[in-house]
């Protein structure tokens, strides 16, 4: 699984961009980009003594082939999708985390499972703890960034800075926007920013992917939608 994506990687990095794959009946991305800026600020954080992991909602064997290189990111700081391996064979079934038994399939390094896999791997909280948000800051990330609303529950744990790459997702700009405690900070996307959206995000009505209504880091609901206001026009 490490030599297929070592691989993909080795090949899409050289591709040109909107590069695409036919895959069966499917076309699929074909080309790969690492932000330069993001490999420069984990550089820096190594060397300033932070402890940096990647924690993704992609397959660990995928991410922890390449994360080294890619990133300098060292294959055990990766946390990713960990399948349950049977006499050495990866299977079809997930790990799980917390409370959740391997072979459940109910929990995956996605939204809540990210922070449940922080407070597992890196914070080796008891089970019970895995998927509360902790009440002590030292028992959260100090910094986290990310680019997607599957990453809201890690980034509101961060105790200090949380980093929101603005791919125009509304869960994580609502909170960003809102910027609760002026902890959090927006960066436009390095390659091809998007231009900022005409109307506001609908902070105040928008729903997360099991339909309830979104919060901030407080759980108190928005009480206005903000208007796209940290991005780089085309």
């Amino acid at each position: 699984m490490q030599e297929f994506a070592q691989d993909a990687y080795d090949q899409a990095l050289y591709s040109p961009q909107d590069n695409h794959w036919t895959v069966g009946t499917h076309s699929v991305t074909g080309w790969i980009r690492v932000y330069d800026q993001i490999r420069d600020l984990i550089g820096a954080m190594q060397r300033a003594g932070f402890d940096v992991w990647i924690v993704t909602a992609s397959p660990q064997h995928v991410v922890d082939a390449i994360s080294f290189e890619a990133v300098g990111v060292l294959p055990s700081h990766v946390i990713g999708i960990r399948s349950v391996i049977e006499d050495g064979l990866l299977t079809a079934h997930f790990q799980g985390c917390g409370t959740v038994a391997d072979g459940a399939d109910s929990l995956i390094t996605f939204d809540e499972g990210k922070r449940c896999w922080i407070n597992n791997v890196i914070l080796q909280l008891a089970a019970d703890q895995q998927m509360v948000r902790q009440t002590d800051a030292n028992l959260r990330p100090v910094f986290v960034a990310g680019d997607s609303d599957t990453d809201i529950a890690m980034l509101k744990d961060a105790s200090v800075l949380k980093l929101v790459v603005n791919r125009k997702k509304t869960q994580i700009m609502c909170n960003a926007l809102a910027n609760h405690g002026g902890t959090w900070l927006v960066q436009p996307m390095f390659i091809e920013p998007k231009a900022c959206r005409t109307s506001p995000y609908a902070c105040t009505t928008a729903t997360d992917p099991a339909g309830v209504t979104i919060v901030d880091e407080t759980g108190a609901a928005f009480t206005m939608d903000y208007a796209d206001s940290i991005c780089m026009l085309p």
